[in-house]
C-alpha cells in the first residue's frame, strides 16, 4: 500500500484521523503512541518486525489498514467518524522546506556524509544534501520536476476527496480539533486527557521561508492549484 492509504490513525470509539505531512500530524502520532495498547490487541503493537508476504502488509501501519479498514471505503473503518487537518498550501510548502533544510544540516555530519552521498546517487530527485541556496531555487526545482519528497506532496494526495470527511479543521484551529477528537475518543481511553487538547508543534526555524516574495507565493499557489481546487486550503 502507499502512504496515501496508510496515513490514518484509528482511535477508540471509531474515530479515524487522517493526516498529511506538515499539517500537525505530530499531535496524532503522540496520541496514537500513548493509547495504542488500549485500541488494538497486543499483537498489533509497534515493534521491529519483518513483513515477508509480498501480497500482504509491508509494515505496521499497513497491517492496521489490512486488519481494520472497510475495503470499499479505504482507508477508513466502517461507520467511523472521520477527521482531517488542512493547511494553507503556501504556508505548508514554506514549513516543509524549512524543515527539510534543518534536517539536511542536522544529518550531514562527517560520519554519515559518505553514506548519504551514495544514497543521493541512488535517488537523484531526493532533497539535496546541501539544501537549496535560495527559496527561488527550491520553487524552480519543484516546477521542473527535479525533486521528490513526501513533505512536498499535495494535500489532495494525502486526503483525497474532502467530502469523505465528517470534520475538516484548519491547522490554525488545531486546539479546537484536538478538543473535539479527544471528546469523541473518551477520557477513559486516554491517559491524562487534558494534556492532549494542547497542540504539540513540531516547529522548524525559518530559513528559506524568510525569502518569500509575492511572485514566489503566486508560483507556489500555481504548483498546489489542485489543493485550492479541492478545498484543501
Amino acid at each position: 500500500m502507499n502512504i496515501s492509504i496508510t496515513n490514518v490513525f484509528y482511535f477508540p470509539n471509531l474515530v479515524d484521523v487522517r493526516t498529511a505531512a506538515k499539517c500537525g500530524s505530530a499531535n496524532f502520532k503522540l496520541l496514537d503512541a500513548a493509547i495504542r495498547t488500549q485500541v488494538f490487541d497486543t499483537t498489533a503493537k509497534m515493534t521491529v518486525r519483518r513483513f515477508k508476504n509480498r501480497a500482504g502488509p509491508i509494515n505496521f501501519r499497513d497491517e492496521l489498514v489490512w486488519q481494520y479498514a472497510d475495503i470499499l471505503d479505504m482507508p477508513f473503518r466502517k461507520e467511523s467518524t472521520r477527521f482531517a487537518i488542512k493547511r494553507d498550501p503556501v504556508k505548508r510548502f514554506l514549513s516543509a522546506v524549512d524543515f527539510l533544510e534543518k534536517q539536511m544540516a542536522k544529518f550531514n555530519t562527517q560520519e554519515d556524509l559518505g553514506a548519504r552521498v551514495k544514497e543521493q546517487q541512488r535517488t537523484p530527485r531526493a532533497y539535496p544534501l546541501k539544501g537549496f541556496a535560495s527559496l527561488e531555487e527550491a520553487v524552480s526545482s519543484l516546477e521542473n520536476g527535479m525533486i521528490m519528497d513526501p513533505h512536498l506532496n499535495t494535500q489532495t494526495f494525502y486526503y483525497g476527496n474532502i467530502n469523505q470527511y465528517d470534520y475538516v479543521y484548519d491547522l490554525v484551529d488545531m486546539r479546537q480539533a484536538l478538543e473535539h477528537i479527544v471528546s469523541l475518543i473518551g477520557n477513559d481511553n486516554i491517559p491524562n486527557p487534558n494534556f492532549w487538547i494542547k497542540s504539540h508543534r513540531n516547529k522548524s526555524p525559518k530559513i528559506l521561508s524568510l525569502q518569500l516574495t509575492d511572485d514566489l507565493a503566486e508560483r507556489i499557489k500555481t504548483l498546489y492549484r489542485v489543493d485550492y481546487d479541492n478545498g484543501w486550503c
